[in-house]
């Protein structure tokens, strides 16, 4: 129905299932690991941040920025959605599952 925004000190976010086009996405932590698995039939903006680990998509940005090890910011498809993936120390993972019937997020 709205944006999503998930943010902990210590633990691992994660979100799974389909992403509105016109919704922001953000999850960060200070601690842990992020994932994102969404299907790859809505466009969206991604700005994907670590600071000592590793990040991780399956999703290709050809028009992203320099890609460096601790940030990529770039966009897919239409670019109408917002995803925000941080994680201060651990990875961020944003990563492809098949898209189901629906558009809506699952609870």
């Amino acid at each position: 129905e709205g944006d999503v925004e998930l943010n902990v000190s210590s633990g691992s976010p994660s979100f799974t299932g389909p992403i509105h086009p016109e919704r922001r996405y953000r999850l960060k932590t200070l601690s842990g690991n992020v994932s994102m698995d969404i299907p790859d039939n809505v466009g969206f903006t991604a700005v994907l941040s670590v600071y000592s680990g590793q990040l991780q998509t399956d999703f290709q940005f050809p028009n992203a920025s320099p890609r460096s090890k601790q940030r990529i910011i770039g966009k897919y498809g239409d670019g109408a959605g917002r995803i925000e993936l941080d994680s201060f120390s651990g990875s961020v993972s944003l990563r492809k599952i098949a898209a189901s019937g629906g558009t809506d997020c699952q609870r």
